[in-house]
């Protein structure tokens, strides 16, 4: 009985090392030329195809003017109480002097209310509104 279980014992061991000698050890794949390098500004922007996918996120100004309007603007929307946390974190975006205002507000009171605070600062016809009035909850 004690070498019939040695004997499987030996033939189950010897199986599982020739199966494992069998496997191919899997080897990193290249990447391909046009992949950009680990690290590289494009590398976590890469569409499906292998092209450079929309930026998600604008570069700082680095106008002085420009980032003096972002905070002017800011400022003077974080200060009106009227505002809802949402609307008081709208982007306020600023290249040479023009005001792009994006993200959700709470009513169209609110939307309003932020173009007439940016448009009051960088001046009339230097504001850019794209401002989306979030819809009530049901």
């Amino acid at each position: 009985m004690k070498t019939t279980s040695l004997a499987l014992f030996v033939a189950a061991l010897a199986f599982a090392a020739s199966a494992s000698a069998q496997t191919p050890t899997p080897t990193p794949a290249s990447p391909s030329p046009a992949s950009p390098a680990v690290g590289s500004p494009d590398a976590n922007n890469m569409a499906p195809g292998g092209g450079v996918a929309d930026r998600t996120a604008d570069p700082e100004p680095t106008k002085p003017s420009d980032v003096k309007l972002v905070k002017a603007v800011r400022q003077a929307v974080v200060a009106d109480a009227s505002l809802s946390i949402d609307a008081k974190n709208c982007e306020i975006i600023a290249r040479d002097g023009l005001v792009t205002l994006r993200g959700p507000v709470g009513s169209e009171k609110e939307r309003a209310t932020i173009v007439a605070i940016a448009t009051q600062i960088a001046g009339p016809g230097n504001v850019t509104d794209t401002l989306q009035v979030k819809l009530a909850a049901l």
